[in-house]
């Protein structure tokens, strides 16, 4: 494994994170978090840029290697 600096990211966005690892959808995500859908789209879509990853798959495998949940 490459040595990657942790990428800095917010408490809503680590939590986002921790839900789509668990599996949610993007309208659960929205319940648990108490906002839009639109908005969920938006916040998965930029963790994804920063962790720079393709899907949600990706995104939890890296969160989890580099100890981010």
């Amino acid at each position: 494994m490459r040595n990657v600096p942790k990428p800095v990211l917010t408490a809503q966005q680590l939590r986002v994170l921790e839900l789509v690892a668990e599996g949610y959808d993007n309208a659960g995500i929205a319940r648990e978090l108490r906002c839009s859908p639109h908005s969920v789209k938006n916040m998965i879509y930029d963790l994804m840029a920063r962790l720079q990853v393709s899907n949600r798959v990706h995104a939890t495998a890296y969160a989890i290697r580099h100890g981010l949940i």
